[in-house]
């Protein structure tokens, strides 16, 4: 009966493909109870495409248009709109800095009774240094006075991320919790007959191959990256660096390349929807970021038999093997600490199949829970 019917609003998506937030929605909508016919989830987002309506057509959700945050006021009248319009039992925010606010603060006006808030961060993925400070101190004041205000439940993808959007108090009471991100773990698991084909297609038979997997934005680090692999290339003109993504510093990175005298060295694939095959290929993974919320890109890593060298900000929960290393970016001599140890890691011939691991750490699609989603108030 449709007044039995649990009714979700989720914000907020790209196009259900685009970085870790839709990665993580999609994810997890696969362990929602739609065959009951209990439960209707609908979504947000900033842009209506063809690509995501079709990402969430299987769930029969209705997606809707809001303003950006360029246009504050007109995003809250329009969450304001859909709130009323619909009647949601639970609105359920995922952001990444305390500056998306408006949705939360419609949802109390609007006296929807479960409001969650989820962190999928623990920095400002801006390259411009004085913005970047200005924008953390603008989330840092928000997050302690406003935002928390606004929820009823809390939620992060790591104890970090929980602490970059929310006062102590809040991380530190029962009303928070850490909600492990989950992959297809089965995915990903190590294949030589996959290494072997797209090494050769490729052209990386004989490379030593160092990946990383990331959009181009100042939180994945990419410049410190280039300044390692230089001087892993120095020592083995056979090293090549595998990097998949894009973004607003691509052109940049790219330019950063060719003055190194790396360009025969680097090979820049762009956005993929095959990293699990890519992964495969790779000899030693790297995540040299300035602040991550996660980083689940180093649990798929890991699932493939990857030895993995984190920098000392990505949460130290990533970790479930023991093929794992965090490094310092900010001391004077770290380029070389990390170039020693990438050659010092070398190739791995005989890489483990880890996805019974990940599944027994949480991270298995099936481990997913969506009770925190579904819960009865209190």
């Amino acid at each position: 009966m449709e007044q039995d019917m649990k009714k979700i609003l989720i914000g907020y998506l790209i196009d259900g493909n685009s970085g870790g937030i839709d990665k993580y929605l999609m994810n997890l909508m696969q362990s929602v109870p739609f065959e009951d016919g209990n439960v209707q989830v609908d979504f947000l987002t900033n842009r209506i495409t063809e690509v995501l309506q079709s990402a969430v057509s299987r769930y029969h959700s209705r997606v809707y248009a809001v303003e950006t945050l360029k246009h504050p006021i007109q995003q809250f009248k329009q969450m304001v709109s859909i709130l009323r319009e619909n009647q949601y039992d639970v609105a359920y925010f995922n952001i990444s800095t305390a500056l998306n606010c408006i949705g939360a603060a419609a949802a109390k006006k609007c006296g929807v009774k479960k409001r969650i808030i989820h962190s999928h961060a623990s920095g400002i993925d801006e390259n411009n240094r004085l913005k970047r400070e200005i924008l953390t101190f603008l989330n840092n004041l928000i997050a302690k006075t406003y935002l928390y205000r606004q929820g009823t439940d809390f939620c992060a993808c790591s104890e970090l991320a929980g602490m970059w959007l929310f006062p102590e108090k809040i991380v530190k009471s029962d009303r928070f919790q850490v909600i492990k991100n989950t992959v297809d773990t089965k995915a990903y698991v190590y294949s030589p007959a996959k290494r072997e084909a797209v090494r050769k297609a490729f052209h990386l038979e004989d490379k030593f191959v160092v990946g990383h997997i990331g959009l181009f934005g100042y939180s994945k680090n990419h410049a410190f990256l280039l300044k390692v692999f230089q001087q892993v290339y120095a020592q083995n003109p056979k090293a090549v660096l595998l990097l998949v993504g894009d973004g607003v510093l691509f052109d940049e990175i790219v330019q950063q390349t060719k003055l190194l005298g790396l360009q025969d060295a680097v090979l820049f694939l762009g956005r993929r929807n095959d990293v699990a095959d890519l992964l495969q290929a790779i000899d030693v993974f790297v995540l040299p970021s300035n602040f991550e919320g996660f980083g689940i890109v180093g649990i798929e890593a890991q699932i493939s038999g990857l030895s993995c060298i984190f920098s000392s900000r990505v949460p130290k929960e990533v970790a479930f093997t023991d093929h794992c290393v965090f490094l310092d970016i900010d001391r004077e001599n770290s380029a070389s600490e990390w170039a020693k140890q990438i050659v010092n890691t070398g190739c791995n011939p005989e890489r483990q199949d880890n996805h019974a691991l990940a599944e027994k750490a949480g991270y298995g699609l099936k481990t997913q829970s969506v009770s925190f989603l579904l819960g009865e108030e209190e």
